[in-house]
């Protein structure tokens, strides 16, 4: 039976409503039922209070990029498991890509995701489903009934719909289902996976990927929005001129939102070093110039939203040689330290909660905020707290892990989802 939580002397911290300041909340249910500032909070009714203790409350966050191991690599990490690593890094919500083995391509596969993070009892599990039968890009897949299942959105996971005619006929019915479709993915021809093409690429002797296969990947995509009227969001861009293709497009008032991944924020391609696998992204690492446009892109709102792009690969798959790696690394349990590392870069504190809570809500059609009547999805965090983020001690199976080592600060006391208590540090 639910009992009424007081969560008192905290710091309310909400860009989305104004809050900024001491105060409390009262949950009942699913439900917040009351908001106080200052001190009134000590007083308000209830079954069960928390202590703050001067601790900052957030929107629950939401991670709106993440791959799952499960179906197909469940030795890797299941959505269990996922959703206990989002809980501990303060987030409420994640939304997978469809990449999956099999590919969330089928009404069931997307039922499986929501019921299985459900029984975890952790953070919230939701997923995009594939805009093409088993991602290939060729026949489209049920977009109706994908919609109707619980899909938030379509994607064709790591990989473009390169076929014009498919494409163009995908957005369209995409459009009808009133989901977001993430687009701008970088097409599989251009060169060797997870560095960049230049004067790095040329020293190890590996044929990178180009900028320009990410900019032609969005200008391409940026024309098919303007002609079907479907909302895009390009949730990975990692490039001066991609960060420059969105801000036009959004000054034209297409219909766009983006984010980047909080890798493309934080290093370089210098990570890589030499053949340094655990730095092997897709879309690569690049030069300082773009990380330095997607911080501004971030801080200006070209960029709506900041994922973790957490993707686990055992050491099987990342100790062989580069050309041979997977890309990928995790990131769920960093994902808060790394966000706030940005406010040393010139990022509004404020803007970067937006882009963890109500950028990624907003565009996915999903509740946040503090406010009565909302949902209880709730981050209760220490802002300040210093850590050394330490491979070791991670909970992931996976150490794919690119910040052994580095000091950074803040980390999740609790975390609510629906108003029911899914993590506490100890």
């Amino acid at each position: 039976m639910s009992k009424r939580t007081l969560i008192r002397n905290v710091r309310l911290f909400d860009p989305s409503q104004g809050h900024d300041g001491p105060g409390g909340v009262v949950l009942y249910g699913k439900r917040i039922v009351a908001v106080f500032g200052g001190a009134s909070a000590i007083a308000a009714e209830a079954e069960l209070v928390i202590d703050g203790q001067g601790a900052t409350l957030l929107p629950g966050l939401i991670d709106s990029r993440v791959h799952l191991s499960e179906p197909g690599l469940e030795y890797r990490e299941t959505v269990s498991e996922t959703a206990q690593l989002a809980a501990q890094g303060g987030i409420a919500t994640i939304i997978a890509q469809p990449d999956t083995t099999p590919p969330t391509d089928r009404p069931q596969a997307v039922f499986a995701v929501s019921h299985r993070s459900r029984e975890a009892r952790h953070a919230r599990a939701l997923t995009l489903a594939s805009l093409t039968q088993n991602c290939e890009g060729e026949r489209l897949a049920e977009l109706g009934m994908l919609a109707e299942a619980g899909a938030v959105g379509f994607s064709n996971g790591v990989w473009p719909v390169e076929r014009l005619e498919a494409i163009s006929r995908a957005l369209t019915y995409a459009q009808v289902t009133e989901r977001p479709v993430v687009l701008g993915q970088t097409p599989a021809a251009w060169g060797q996976p997870g560095v960049v093409s230049g004067e790095l690429s040329a020293r190890l002797g590996l044929g990178g990927v180009p900028v320009l296969a990410e900019v032609m990947a969005i200008e391409r995509d940026l024309r098919l929005v303007e002609m079907t009227g479907v909302r895009g969001h390009f949730d990975l861009v990692t490039s001066a001129e991609g960060v420059a293709a969105i801000r036009a497009a959004k000054a034209r008032g297409l219909p766009v939102t983006a984010g980047t991944g909080i890798a493309y924020a934080t290093l370089t391609e210098i990570a890589i070093g030499d053949y340094r696998t655990h730095a092997k992204l897709h879309p690569p690492l690049r030069p300082d110039r773009d990380r330095l446009a997607v911080i501004e892109g971030l801080a200006d709102g070209t960029l709506d939203t900041l994922v973790s792009d957490h993707r686990p690969v055992d050491t099987d798959h990342k100790r062989v040689p580069f050309e041979q790696s997977e890309p990928g690394m995790v990131g769920l349990e960093s994902f808060l330290s790394l966000a706030l590392s940005l406010e040393d870069q010139g990022v509004d504190k404020a803007r970067i909660v937006d882009a963890m809570t109500t950028a990624p809500a907003r565009i996915f059609g999903l509740e946040s905020g503090i406010f009565p009547n909302a949902r209880a999805d709730l981050s209760l965090v220490d802002l300040e707290r210093p850590r050394k983020l330490d491979a070791a001690k991670l909970s992931s199976r996976c150490r794919n892990f690119n910040y052994d080592g580095i000091p950074a600060r803040g980390v999740a006391l609790k975390t609510y989802v629906n108003g029911r208590l899914v993590y506490e540090r100890t």
